[in-house]
């Protein structure tokens, strides 16, 4: 299953939730880096982050 980035909009565009599976990312992640359990969950939760935080992002130049 690849990893999904979930909006939903209510009350008239006053409530946005988001939501986000980044599994294979960070799994992906400790392929590569090969890291502790305690390690995977810190990059986990950094990457969720950047991921959510990008998705507000406007423009093609906009940077995170």
């Amino acid at each position: 299953m690849a990893d999904r980035l979930i909006t939903a909009i209510g009350a008239e565009g006053l409530v946005r939730v988001i939501g986000a599976d980044t599994t294979d990312i960070v799994r992906k992640a400790v392929e590569l880096h090969g890291m502790s359990p305690l390690a995977t969950a810190a990059l986990g939760r950094a990457l969720t982050g950047g991921v959510l935080l990008s998705k507000h992002l406007k423009n093609d130049t906009d940077s995170l």
